[in-house]
């Protein structure tokens, strides 16, 4: 009994360790986000697929009809080797005198089972083929994960900083680089050289809107851009961006007359 006190202690401060270890590797918010894809992201792939799915009644009459007849096929054959070995058996035997459809049934869900198992094999093993001949690091998918969990950490820091500024111009400038140092992705160039940051300011010296997206072309296009302004953070794709920009220099020009 105090051994298997002891083994499952070891495991819990196992699960622990791998947990830190985990979680010093990702930001919280991006092991959060892979434990809830884990969990829940057969229910997205069914909301994409299924949609998609069209019905053949003939394949479907013609599993039916296969289906119906292994299982007569088994019965039979099973009911017959079952009566030859049980006639062998001494009369009271626990044994039942007949072979069961349920155990029929067993046999038949049970190559169900192992053709989804093949099923699955086959999937895992292209995928890692798919993961091996990749030219595209794995680690690097992952930092970009990193980034757009963190490029929405300095949206929301920007923004609550702002609004404590007044959105004053040259202080919204100086807010936005003290987010990027404080909240932005952990790399050795700066914020310059990361994001495109475009600020909107109206002629009284106050800050309209602030624009920040990705220079890299693929986390840009992947993750979008957000919009930092007196009304909160709005998130969008890149291909809206250049519009979004030009309608708030338009009220700001506006503004300025």
């Amino acid at each position: 009994m105090i051994g298997k006190t002891i083994l499952f202690a070891a495991k819990i401060v196992l699960y622990l360790f791998l947990l830190l270890v985990v979680a010093s590797i990702l930001p919280i918010g991006v092991l959060f986000e892979m434990i809830f894809a884990l969990a829940f992201g057969w229910f997205h792939f069914l909301r994409r697929v299924l949609p998609e799915v069209t019905l053949n009644p003939a394949s479907i009459g013609m599993v039916v009809i296969c289906s119906g007849l292994l299982l007569w096929g088994t019965q039979r054959f099973c009911s017959w080797l079952y009566l030859s070995i049980r006639s062998r058996q001494p009369a009271e035997s626990v044994w039942p005198s007949t072979w069961p459809w349920r155990w029929s049934v067993g046999i038949y869900c049970g190559l169900w089972v192992l053709f989804l198992a093949s099923m699955s094999v086959t999937g895992i093993t292209h995928q890692i083929g798919w993961l091996v001949r990749s030219e595209k690091p794995i680690i690097e998918n992952m930092r970009g994960l990193r980034e757009r969990w963190e490029l929405k950490r300095v949206a929301d820091q920007l923004s609550a900083s702002c609004q404590q500024a007044g959105w004053e111009a040259q202080t919204v400038r100086m807010v936005c680089e003290v987010a990027f140092e404080k909240y932005g992705a952990r790399r050795v160039d700066s914020s310059a050289e990361r994001f495109h940051v475009v600020f909107i300011v109206s002629k009284p010296g106050t800050t309209d809107a602030v624009f920040i997206a990705h220079r890299e072309s693929e986390l840009r296009d992947k993750y979008g851009y957000h919009r930092v302004t007196p009304n909160g953070v709005t998130e969008g794709p890149i291909e809206r961006m250049s519009e979004d920009i030009r309608t708030f220099a338009v009220k700001a020009e506006g503004s300025d007359k």
